[in-house]
């Protein structure tokens, strides 16, 4: 995507640490850069003859394409939960929304949790809050990320209603699209920063256009509360136009209001109600970075909003959570991002009080949640980002704090929220990111227990496709989830999904080919153990090698068969830095080294002749050049530069046409364009650029 776009708002988190790599050598390895160009040669199966033919530009019009979209592999997917995503009914028992790919439900019965699809659109479900009505009947405001906008849930006992509550008028996609939506860009950053979520930056300027492609618009960091009356009550963000929002119910229509639309403000809101019906609103003032608070004078009269913390300076007051005590003054849980601090304040005969709560770990305080018990001390859940622990603070009667680390094993702590059971007993929900895992802690008077609510997996990476005769798709991919090698093949209009591999690390870097049979053969990169690894199918069984087990060798695998099934893999060698290459004839493995031209042989792409001879083109990374290779019959050509022309050759793809001519396709990183090569049977055609529109080609 062209703009990754962030909220500033998640901008408060400056002060983070990075979260370890899953190959800490891989950082290494792709630090070093790309490869180097080749020049070409005809194969001994090529026509000597053929004359060389100009560069053909593509034609300006075209035929219109449309596109089918199927999930092949569709787990449930969720994050960004909010603060008030958890809520415990009057018999004691817990209720969660959440969503991303959909909204979701799930509530405990005394014996498990039980979880329903509440809204199968697509995209669907982010920051979702939740409240019950007098009937244990939840409400669950959510963000449409597809379409940008803020959408309402409820259950009347029987069935679920559905409405759309806000959007830009202008904020549609075309009927039945299915469109770019930043959330699965979002969660891939999520994941590699998880205490910094989306934000839009101070320098975007987004038309009606970009902000359609991208998914943001109205109705992030949604926060619900129900009246006396039994009405829904909403904050939450217009990303759009940086402005604070609110909508109500008001027994006969909803009425939308804007109560602070000064600068650019409104994230991380939590809203709660007084005795009287009427909002109080915590948020951060991006602009500023301050946390503020905004709270209604009455029906019909309006707004009031005040800073509460910070200036320009401080970055306090993201991760905003805010409660009434029974006199109506707020109380408010925040992240001092400047400092790494949990903060809380509180506001009593119209005057703010700030204190530190938790300032122990460089970077603590992150998805607060607090409420306020029977006794009007007050609990927080917050996440530790230095030691990705989900830890929760209890005050006491004398107004200090008493801290647990609730749960330390591996990350878990993120989009944390908070509800107390009629006991006063803490119970919160949370996202294990290790497991994958939306999880409950309880406590039992002496000690924490943990359920499992739902499963998050995370599948579609480092995906490679192949059409068996049938022109019926089979795709080798990687389930980012459980670091396990995937297969799915579509059979009679439906996908069959098969696991191939999940000892260890195993699945990045997968190609995929069919036999004349049409059974899969894959190569991949088992990481845990730095081998390259080839699975083949027969019947219903894989069999799986290691094809070479020396060093660090198998990433950028390419996979071709011959006519008769045999198969051959190219692939880069890390610890020496060079090309290599893998051929089977009959059970053995003969291993060659192409390239050994010092970090040569990243984004490698094999194929066969007609004579079945291979070719390869690669990246030289040291010399950041596109460089190719072929076999002669009886050896390997010399290595080729193809392209030097600034930084050139990653994501390389490969094809040889029935001349046994190369053509590759290729991404030039100093211009960001998709480029195209050929060799003409005498010479290489001169570089062609075929898309140079913003960022394009990898």
């Amino acid at each position: 995507m062209n703009t990754q776009i962030l909220l500033k708002a998640e901008r408060p988190p400056r002060k983070r640490k990075p979260r370890p790599l899953a190959f800490g050598w891989l950082t290494l390895v792709l630090g070093v850069a790309l490869l180097f160009s080749a020049a070409p040669r005809a194969s001994e199966a090529a026509s000597a003859n053929r004359a060389s033919e100009p560069f053909q530009t593509p034609l300006t019009t075209s035929k219109a394409f449309v596109w089918s979209l199927e999930r092949a592999d569709a787990p449930r997917f969720f994050y960004n939960m909010g603060n008030r995503s958890l809520r415990v009914d009057s018999s004691g028992y817990p209720h969660v929304a959440y969503g991303g790919d959909h909204l979701y439900y799930a509530r405990f019965d005394g014996a498990s949790w039980i979880s329903v699809m509440v809204d199968p659109d697509f995209g669907v479900g982010q920051y979702a809050s939740l409240a019950l009505d007098k009937s244990n009947h939840p409400h669950i405001s959510y963000y449409d990320s597809l379409n940008g906008r803020l959408k309402y849930a409820t259950f009347d006992g029987s069935a679920w209603s559905i409405q759309v509550l806000d959007e830009a008028a202008w904020l549609t996609l075309a009927e039945g699209s299915n469109g770019p939506s930043l959330s699965e860009d979002l969660y891939l950053q999520d994941k590699q920063r998880p205490w910094q979520e989306p934000s839009l930056t101070e320098e975007a300027n987004l038309s009606p256009a970009d902000v359609s492609a991208t998914g943001l618009g109205v109705g992030l960091y949604t926060s619900i509360a129900i009246d006396s009356k039994g009405y829904p009550h909403i904050s939450y963000y217009d990303a759009i136009k940086g402005d604070l929002k609110y909508v109500y119910y008001d027994g006969a229509q909803w009425i939308k209001k804007t109560p602070d639309s000064k600068d650019k403000v409104g994230s991380y809101t939590s809203l709660a109600l007084d005795a009287n019906n009427r909002a109080h609103i915590s948020y951060f003032d991006e602009t500023h970075d301050n946390l503020k608070y905004a709270h209604s004078t009455g029906v019909g009269i309006g707004w009031e909003s005040e800073t509460v913390e910070g200036d320009e300076e401080d970055n306090v007051g993201g991760y905003t959570s805010i409660a009434l005590d029974k006199s109506g003054n707020p109380r408010i849980s925040y992240y001092d991002a400047g400092n790494g601090d949990l903060r809380y304040a509180v506001k009593s005969s119209g005057v703010w009080s700030a204190t530190r709560v938790d300032g122990a770990s460089a970077n603590v305080g992150l998805y607060t949640s607090l409420v306020i018990d029977a006794s009007g001390l007050t609990h927080i859940s917050y996440y530790d980002a230095t030691n990705g622990n989900l830890k929760y603070a209890r005050q006491s009667s004398s107004g200090g704090w008493s801290i647990q680390a609730v749960a330390e094993s591996g990350d878990v702590g993120r989009y944390a929220s908070l509800a107390l059971d009629k006991s006063g007993y803490a119970r919160l929900s949370f996202l294990d990111s290790d497991q994958g895992l939306l999880r409950e802690a309880y406590w039992k008077g002496s000690s924490w227990g943990f359920r499992q609510v739902d499963t998050l997996r995370d599948v579609g990476l480092s995906t490679s496709l192949a059409l068996d005769s049938a022109d019926q798709p089979h795709i080798s991919y990687l389930n980012d989830s459980t670091d396990d090698l995937k297969y799915a093949m579509r059979v009679g209009g439906s996908w069959a999904v098969e696991v191939v591999a999940d000892n260890g690390s195993v699945g990045i870097y997968t190609s995929i080919a069919l036999d004349g049979a049409g059974l899969a053969h894959i190569a991949f990169y088992d990481a845990s153990n730095g081998d390259l690894r080839y699975a083949a199918k027969s019947g219903s069984a894989w069999g799986i090698q290691s094809v070479d087990a020396s060093n660090n060798v198998g990433l950028y695998a390419s996979l071709h068969l011959d006519a008769v099934g045999n198969p051959y893999i190219a692939y880069y060698d890390a610890t020496n830095g060079d090309l290599r290459y893998a051929a089977r004839s009959g059970s053995a493995w003969g291993i060659q080294t192409v390239d050994a031209g010092n970090h040569v042989g990243l984004y490698a792409s094999l194929r066969l002749d007609a004579a079945g001879n291979p070719h390869i083109a690669y990246y030289d990374a040291t010399n950041k050049d596109l460089r190719y290779v072929f076999w002669t019959g009886s050896a390997w050509s010399a290595p080729q530069v193809v392209d030097s022309g600034g930084d050139v050759g990653r994501y390389s793809s490969l094809a040889v046409d029935s001349a046994g001519y190369p053509h590759i396709a290729y991404y030039d990183a100093t211009n960001k364009d998709l480029k195209y090569v050929f060799w003409t049977g005498s010479a290489w055609s001169a570089p062609q650029v075929v898309d140079s529109a913003g960022d394009v080609g990898q």
